[in-house]
């Protein structure tokens, strides 16, 4: 290979690195900010500029989140939710690859649990903690 080729492919991948670092450091800005505003009081956060480095509420906040907010209970309903919701999918669709690969009566009503399963997802996506929002005063 020429040096000129070598030069070229050495170029690409530190180009190809760079883009994937910038998209890597932008999806990870979110999470950043995340855990900076859990350390600032509220009117910290709506102010402009928002703050960017971390603030020294962060007692003050887990305080308050723990005294106003269900948030074990609500925690555990999410972890719930989460196995139950993984568990079933993986049980209906399951059942829905059985169907291609075994012959047996009744196969063709046997993907019905798999799209009852998906139709169910979007039927009920609904927030459970709609209620919650009520009682913090921001419904």
């Amino acid at each position: 290979m020429s040096k000129k080729i070598q030069e070229s492919n050495i170029t690409q991948k530190v180009m190809a690195y760079a883009l994937i670092a910038s998209g890597a450091l932008v999806m990870l800005l979110p999470f950043y900010f995340m855990f900076v505003f859990a350390t600032h009081e509220r009117a910290d956060i709506f102010s402009m500029p928002p703050p960017t480095f971390f603030g020294v509420a962060i007692f003050e906040n887990l305080e308050n989140l723990f005294s106003k907010v269900p948030f074990l209970r609500n925690a555990a309903l999410s972890l719930y939710v989460a196995i139950m919701s993984t568990a079933l999918s993986l049980v209906f669709c399951t059942m829905g690859d059985m169907r291609l690969l075994f012959e047996f009566p009744g196969k063709k009503t046997a993907v019905c649990p798999c799209v009852g399963n998906n139709v169910a997802s979007i039927i009920f996506r609904d927030d459970p903690h709609i209620h919650d929002y009520g009682y913090l005063g921001l419904a």
